[in-house]
C-alpha cells in the first residue's frame, strides 16, 4: 500500500502496520503518515498522486482520521 511513498514530497515519513490483537473495536491496517508542517498536510490533500489514490481507499476501506501537531 505504499503506493504514494517517495512520490509525495509533502510526505516526511510513512509508516504502515497490521492489526495484531483481534477486537470489536480494531481496525485491521493503520497508516501513519508525518509532515513537516501544517502547510505541508494541506499541500498533501492536493497532490496529484494522493488525488489518483483516494478513490481506491474509498472503495477499499473505512478510516478514520487523527491529525494533530506534536
Amino acid at each position: 500500500m505504499g503506493v504514494g511513498r517517495g512520490k509525495i514530497p509533502q510526505i516526511k515519513d510513512m509508516e504502515i502496520g497490521v492489526n495484531v490483537v483481534e477486537s470489536a473495536r480494531a481496525y485491521d491496517i493503520a497508516l501513519v503518515q508525518r509532515f513537516d508542517s501544517l502547510a505541508a498536510m494541506q499541500e498533501y490533500q492536493t497532490n496529484p498522486v494522493h488525488q489518483a489514490i483516494l478513490p481506491y481507499l474509498r472503495e477499499a476501506a473505512s478510516s478514520v482520521a487523527v491529525d494533530y501537531t506534536s
